[in-house]
């Protein structure tokens, strides 16, 4: 951050004062992550209550994962075939364009 009195003056006091900024920056950027963490902490603390006070069990949460991601391969599965037909489709009306 270039200021007047930085370009004229004192080059130890220039690069002290670049040095400052560099470290506001970097403390606003760790103070981000530290805020960030504690959010992420109190999520995870929360979660393990959860499964402390027994609202969720772990194998229960294991098997509704497997069941979704079943679903998941077979709904993609599905997009993929639906992709195919249209492009079938539109083949077929290109062709029939083309011979008008």
């Amino acid at each position: 951050m270039s200021t007047p009195e930085r370009e004229g003056g004192n080059p130890a006091l220039s690069r002290l004062e670049n040095a400052v900024d560099a470290l506001i920056e970097a403390r606003a950027r760790a103070r981000e992550r530290a805020e960030q963490a504690e959010a992420q902490l109190r999520e995870l603390e929360a979660l393990l209550a959860s499964f402390e006070r027994g609202d969720a069990s772990p194998k229960g949460l294991h098997e509704r994962v497997k069941v979704l991601e079943e679903e998941n391969a077979d709904l993609s599965d599905r997009l993929e075939r639906g992709r195919e037909s249209v492009r079938r489709v539109l083949d077929k009306v290109r062709f029939l364009e083309e011979r008008r």
